[in-house]
């Protein structure tokens, strides 16, 4: 995970004694330490979920249909909304808070539960209108069963919030990876008995009965009642503007979902939406943990500009070294990836996958967009921000369906890249990040990862046509040595490398003081 400060940038230097700069500078490096330790712990069980998740999905994808997945995808565009009406931004209000105390929190607690009662029952009596909408009988039960859910976690997702702002991601990924087993488990055996579409209903609700009961178990945190006057009116002013950005925000991200399973009907929507889940498996799973745990770390330094800047420097590029090759390799590959893990009868999404893997290249990093507004508290903004944005992606949407899938993918890319560079110009205002530190940071990682797209290219078309495995380990192998070896060449590589390797010694060290504090050496 990132340092501190970075050679050349400038450093806060307040009028204190030497006493209180050595424990400035201790707990700089404690929280590097632990910022380290937990980012680790957390992309390795991101490593599981995604392992658990990829053999799911090539075992789901030869057992059901598009129409299975298309029929699901309806009900989850809903489903995603009315998520967010149920947290409401209370989580990354509760991990942004300075002082939280326990009557803030249990507040919170029942105001979680009672929206997702709430949700239960709106969504359940809206499963008729969503029936008649997609013309989908099928939609009516799927939207009642999943309605379940939100009455579910509604019960732990302040005890979610407690884990992240205390930083126990360890606890945080064993529950993860005991989730996506329960889910793969019961998906699959569901899948095997033919229950077709039902068998994704119920890999959802087992997930979220296990993950609620995991973190219950773990925190140990028992909410009290409910009060007033406990100061939780700003904590839900600053979660109402994160939920206002989100409301935007999934608009914009499901219009496509809802235009094209409208237009084109559900075998085109199965092919659009597995194929975009496929390409976020990977890349969400790289950019939420990291995201984790640079939220709580931040809000930490949101008072001492420097370290801020350069923790965030820190962590953009890191962010970019991890997700922007992974993205670059998916696009030469899209059609090996394809064939290997769903079969070819989806080989149809391989051209969507790639055109939405144009836009993925960017995704991960873009999204520091948000985590810098939250944690410098410009809640506000953030909220402005979400409106402009789904206002242009929605535009987009509505420009490419008639050209259907592709046309939607293809539109996406565009809006993206426009919207770039005037995004972060407001996104950074006033806060100790600026525009040039977005792109130096991700500069090598993005020149190293298309230097290694060309070159694997090259030698896909040379090797021709075969066995879809065979290639995709030949191209896999080459897209690495190139990747590195262009990294290492440009202008800073070896020292960028150089610091990645200083975090393995400091995860080493770490873990030595830890055990010998346990045998008592």
């Amino acid at each position: 995970m990132p340092g501190v400060t970075e050679p050349g940038e400038e450093v806060d230097r307040p009028s204190i004694g030497r006493p209180e700069q050595l424990a400035l500078a201790r707990s700089g490096k404690d929280l590097k330490r632990k910022s380290l330790q937990s980012g680790t712990v957390t992309l390795g069980s991101q490593l599981s979920a995604i392992t658990l998740g990829t053999a799911t999905t090539a075992i789901l994808g030869r057992i059901l249909t598009p129409q299975d997945f298309g029929v699901v995808a309806m009900v989850l565009s809903v489903t995603v909304l009315a998520k967010l009406f149920q947290d409401i931004g209370l989580s990354s209000a509760a991990i942004q808070k300075g002082n939280l105390t326990h009557e803030q929190s249990s507040t919170l607690f029942w105001i979680n539960v009672s929206l997702g009662t709430f949700l239960t029952l709106l969504l359940s009596c809206l499963g008729p209108v969503l029936a008649w909408f997609y013309q989908q009988p099928e939609v009516l039960w799927v939207t009642i069963a999943l309605s379940a859910k939100f009455l579910i976690s509604g019960f732990s997702i302040q005890q979610g919030a407690l884990l992240k702002r205390s930083m126990r991601f360890k606890a945080l990924g064993k529950i993860q990876i005991a989730q996506a087993f329960v889910v793969a488990v019961v998906t699959v055996a569901a899948a095997v008995a033919g229950l077709r579409y039902w068998s994704l209903v119920l890999g959802v609700l087992a997930g979220s009965v296990s993950r609620s009961v995991m973190l219950w178990s773990t925190t140990g945190w028992v909410p009290g009642r409910a009060k007033r006057g406990v100061g939780t009116r700003d904590l839900v002013r600053f979660g109402a503007n994160v939920t206002g950005f989100e409301l935007a925000n999934y608009f914009s991200r499901n219009l496509d979902n809802v235009l094209i399973g409208k237009v084109w009907g559900a075998d085109v929507l199965g092919l659009y939406s597995k194929a975009y889940a496929l390409l976020m498996l990977p890349i969400s799973n790289l950019r939420d943990p990291l995201n984790a745990v640079a939220l709580p770390a931040l809000s930490q330094l949101r008072h001492h500009k420097a370290r801020y800047r350069g923790y965030f420097r820190r962590y953009l590029s890191l962010l970019a070294f991890a997700s922007m090759p992974v993205v670059a390799f998916l696009f030469v590959c899209s059609d090996n990836v394809i064939l290997i893990l769903l079969g070819p009868r989806w080989i149809e999404s391989s051209g969507i996958f790639s055109i939405l893997a144009v836009s993925a290249f960017i995704q991960p990093v873009v999204a520091s967009r948000g985590l810098v507004m939250i944690t410098t508290g410009n809640s506000r903004r953030f909220f402005w921000f979400g409106i402009w944005n789904a206002l242009a992606v929605s535009t987009g949407f509505a420009i490419g369906v008639p050209w259907g899938a592709k046309g939607v993918a293809l539109a996406y890319v565009v809006v993206n890249y426009l919207t770039l560079y005037p995004s972060l110009l407001f996104c950074y205002k006033g806060t100790p990040i600026c525009v040039r530190d977005f792109f130096t940071s991700i500069a090598l990682a993005a020149n190293a990862s298309i230097a290694a797209a060309v070159i694997t290219f090259v030698v896909k078309s040379a090797v021709g046509s075969g066995n879809a495995l065979v290639i995709l380990a030949i191209c896999a192998t080459v897209f690495a040595a190139a990747y590195f070896l262009v990294f290492t060449v440009l202008p800073g590589g070896k020292t960028e490398l150089k610091k990645y390797v200083s975090y393995l010694f400091l995860l080493i060290e770490r873990r030595r003081e830890s055990e010998g504090f346990k045998t008592g050496s």
